[in-house]
């Protein structure tokens, strides 16, 4: 496998979806686990004003420089609120920003989610969940550390 420096591969990912074409590339990182893995397949699409503000949709957004895919929480006016699935931190940018939307993805086991489905839907409504009991959890571990 030959390594791109992402500089190129998100000029390119840019240049696919201003001419409105789908691009599938590897993913890197681990903010959005477990939704997303380190080294599955992820297809962009351009993103329209209809399927950037739905809650499910999974944003590639510029921010400070760089690239990132989170999760769209809500918008302030103009500004976009987005965040990772396995963070506590929120990013917020501008609409101008949003370069593509998650239209799907390929597991490492080949199994291939597309994000327009019922399934998505209720698999993303946990989330929230999710991340609350591992903020409890980590709480809870500084709490036993503390009286330790």
């Amino acid at each position: 496998m030959i390594k791109v420096p992402n500089e190129i591969v998100f000029e390119e990912v840019e240049e696919c979806v201003a001419r409105g074409e789908n691009i599938t590339i590897p993913l890197r990182g681990t903010s959005m686990a477990p939704t997303l893995e380190d080294g599955c397949l992820i297809t962009l699409s351009p993103a329209r004003n209809t399927n950037v503000l739905n809650k499910n949709a999974v944003l590639l957004f510029r921010y400070n420089g760089k690239h990132i895919l989170h999760r769209f929480h809500h918008t302030e006016g103009e500004t976009i609120v987005a965040r990772g699935d396995n963070l506590y931190t929120f990013e917020k940018f501008n609409r101008k920003d949003i370069v593509a939307v998650l239209s799907s993805f390929r597991k490492k086991n080949g199994t291939v989610i597309y994000c327009n489905t019922f399934s998505w839907k209720i698999t993303t409504f946990f989330i929230p969940a999710v991340r609350f009991k591992k903020w409890i959890i980590r709480k809870f571990k500084k709490h036993i550390l503390r009286t330790v």
